[in-house]
């Protein structure tokens, strides 16, 4: 199937749209270091790539990489990574569409991904953490002045989207019809001509799954009916609790037409004033917090409510850290908001999300502890408490063995968890015979996940000796999966010159993602 036209494609200027990838990735719920690296050292090759092999047909679309997440109920969820022409692809498409596609949006309603008129630095949507705020203020005001509020949430959403009525949407509003096309074709192959669902964890998707439900926000607008909503979380307004459960029949039969439905757990009918006392006190929980943190300029833009933060990647191009400059900042509002939580346990993931990165900026082991025993008792948080972590374990290679013994040890459910414990110890220098010796049996088990195997085979090629390396080296031969092939031979670059040589020149053409791995390597290798 041809996704897209030459022609078309060769019209489109792609450096906006490979710069928005770049920000993207540091949000992944895949880990994927040796595709990241592309976008980091050649966005303009991997583009003159997909331009190549569009032109001679040869272009295929390829389901993405996809690694089950946990989520707090301990049910998961699909956190995918696209290699990267589609992924580049994909978000090429959609920026074609995306002004008249917002253009679409309820804003006095609708808070979240709210499209950048003017995107400098690549990032696509205003920051989630100032979208979100604005939505917490609507809900406060509409509630003051309502008796009754229907918290809905939809089950499954991203997973449940139907690619037709998508498709029919963006075909009426949009001018690029090319565009909305290929798009459509894309999204197929991305699902394995499944025609329902839209992957998850990408910006793409993210501007796809808000407009989506564009239509109820307009029914809803005509019937004049008082709501707000973020992404799927949609909050109604009313008088009376009869008129809250006859719009609740009316919203499970508009969403059942489309494939959806409520999430019963979290869908739900009570008194406004229940839902001003819960989120003001949220809410004003944290300004004693963000005034301190804000005040001393800890951290630039990273403030946020309840959103996880962004991976700071120091495996692709490792930064010479300087902490002449460090400041001992104060933290006592912070830690006072940290310890909360063990008042109040259901605040815990915003609580931690807003201090972890507060706390790694400050260079507190404040959170250590229990970081550690996070990944173990609440898996759906790993990425964070691996972050905060990989922050402290740069300086403080005590902190690096914990990770590493947690990871060889029977302790971890998940493969996710394994993953960002791996990604942890890479942004270190840390080095563990033991470590990198369990990191060849999970590369060569089959039993891991091969987001875990394509890490396990960086660490010991990055940390083991010369006989380590060569296990791995060897082991190429013998592994079917393309995306930890690719890995492999992204591992080369920590190798010696005519070792690196060799494996480029030996597996570079052995794939697309291959030629772009190796041209990855080699511009890296004239960088460190």
């Amino acid at each position: 199937m041809e996704i897209v036209d030459y022609n078309y494609l060769a019209n489109l200027n792609f450096r906006s749209s490979a710069g928005r990838v770049r920000s993207d990735i540091r949000t992944d719920l895949v880990y994927a270091p040796h595709f990241s690296a592309s976008f980091d050292v050649i966005p303009e090759e991997i583009f003159e790539h997909l331009r190549t092999l569009v032109k001679a047909h040869k272009f295929y679309a390829s389901p993405p990489i996809t690694l089950e997440s946990p989520k707090r109920s301990g049910l998961t969820r699909p956190g995918s990574i696209l290699d990267p022409l589609n992924r580049l692809l994909y978000q090429v498409l959609v920026d074609q569409i995306a002004v008249d596609g917002e253009s679409q949006i309820d804003r006095d309603n609708v808070f979240s991904q709210v499209l950048l008129e003017s995107d400098p630095d690549s990032e696509m949507f205003v920051h989630a953490s100032d979208c979100y705020s604005k939505f917490l203020d609507k809900i406060e005001r509409a509630a003051e002045d309502s008796e009754y509020v229907l918290e809905a949430d939809i089950n499954s959403f991203f997973e449940r989207i139907y690619h037709h009525s998508l498709v029919n949407f963006l075909s009426g509003v949009c001018q690029d019809q090319q565009a909305v096309k290929s798009l459509s074709q894309l999204l197929f192959v991305f699902t394995q001509k499944d025609s329902h669902g839209i992957i998850q964890g990408v910006f793409p998707s993210d501007f796809l799954g808000n407009i989506y439900l564009c239509p109820l926000d307009a029914d809803l607008k005509i019937l004049g009916q008082r709501f707000c909503r973020y992404v799927d979380d949609i909050y109604l307004f009313f008088d009376s609790r009869k008129d809250a459960f006859k719009r609740l029949g009316y919203l499970c039969q508009y969403l059942r037409r489309e494939g959806l439905n409520l999430n019963e757990s979290k869908t739900s009918i009570k008194r406004s004033e229940k839902l001003v006392t819960k989120d003001k006190a949220v809410k004003d929980l944290f300004d004693e917090a963000r005034k301190e943190v804000e005040a001393q300029e800890i951290l630039s833009k990273d403030v946020s409510y309840g959103f996880a933060g962004e991976w700071e990647d120091s495996e692709v191009l490792p930064s010479m850290e300087d902490d002449s400059g460090w400041q001992d900042f104060e933290t006592r509002a912070v830690e006072r908001l940290f310890d909360y939580k063990v008042e109040n346990k259901a605040l815990s993931d915003v609580i931690d999300r807003f201090c972890l990165p507060i706390l790694a900026a400050s260079h507190s082991d404040l959170a250590v502890a229990s970081s550690i025993e996070g990944i173990q008792r609440r898996p759906h948080m790993s990425r964070d408490y691996c972050r905060y972590l990989a922050s402290l374990a740069k300086r403080d290679d005590a902190v690096a063995k914990e990770l590493g013994d947690l990871l060889i040890s029977d302790d971890i459910v998940y493969d996710a968890q394994r993953m960002w414990i791996l990604a942890a110890v890479l942004q270190t220098k840390y080095h563990s015979e033991a470590l990198v010796d369990h990191c060849i049996r999970v590369l060569r088990s089959r039993e891991y996940h091969q987001a875990v195997r394509a890490l396990a085979c960086i660490y010991a090629g990055a940390r083991g000796a010369a006989a380590q390396r060569r296990i791995v080296k060897q082991y190429y031969q013998s592994e079917e999966s393309e995306y930890v092939r690719s890995a492999i031979l992204y591992t080369s670059k920590y190798f010696p010159k005519n070792e690196r040589d060799t494996c480029i020149t030996s597996w570079g053409g052995h794939s697309v993602t291959n030629s772009i791995v190796a041209k990855t390597v080699k511009e890296l290798s004239k960088r460190l």
